[in-house]
């Protein structure tokens, strides 16, 4: 997921504290060091042995914008959701095309002929609980331009002049994925627990999204 250079007008120092929604603010061509494999998630999923952790002595949130005891709860509406989503952008999403497929490559994505792209609106759920602890945990807003559902990628119509970026971005979200789900991990429910813990800027899926895109005029 990757955000446009517009915020919506919210700190971004409120927002490393978790105080509101974790992706507003971050400009586009934020960069964060690569997340290699150090240490595990005090309050990961049981089980989880994801590779994407926050980088060494990263620290946790004060305030977390979903309570624990409803975490679990939340994962699941959400990830309901976001299977609904990955369907859709299957059937209705386009192939890439031969110079995306190469970007795909360059972020090690296994398989870039199961990747569609819808560009238009970015998809929100009907459920007004849903939307709202998406929100805080950074998954919904105006100021967000990207989305990506397992092999499916939402782009938001009108943040394509940016593309390569962008799109680098998302497909490296992709590998991530294909990682995870190698690992038999629930890569949406480690990604929720890593916003809801240490914020956007330093979860570790973004730290490595963000350290692998492609740079604008590259």
């Amino acid at each position: 997921m990757r955000i446009g250079e517009q915020s919506s007008g919210v700190a971004s120092d409120e927002l490393d504290r978790g105080n509101t929604n974790t992706l507003t603010g971050t400009p586009a061509n934020h960069t964060l060091p690569a997340s290699p494999a150090l240490q595990g998630l005090t309050s990961r999923p049981p089980g989880s042995r994801s590779s994407y952790v926050p980088t060494a002595g990263t620290p946790e949130l004060k305030l977390r914008p979903i309570e624990q005891g409803s975490l679990a709860s939340t994962i699941k509406a959400i990830e309901k959701w976001a299977g609904k989503m990955e369907e859709k952008a299957l059937t209705d999403g386009r192939c890439l095309m031969a110079d995306e497929i190469a970007i795909a490559q360059r972020m090690s994505v296994a398989h870039p002929e199961r990747v569609r792209v819808v560009i238009g609106k970015l998809p929100n759920p009907g459920n007004a609980s849903v939307y709202l602890a998406m929100s805080k945990v950074g998954l919904l807003g105006d100021h967000i331009t990207g989305l990506t559902f397992g092999y499916g990628i939402y782009i938001k119509e009108g943040h394509d002049g940016d593309a390569t970026t962008l799109l680098s971005h998302e497909l490296r979200h992709v590998k991530q994925y294909e990682d995870v789900r190698r690992e038999k991990i629930n890569y949406l429910a480690e990604y929720v627990h890593q916003l809801n813990q240490y914020g956007y800027r330093l979860s570790g899926f973004e730290q490595d999204a963000y350290a692998h895109q492609i740079p604008p005029g590259n």
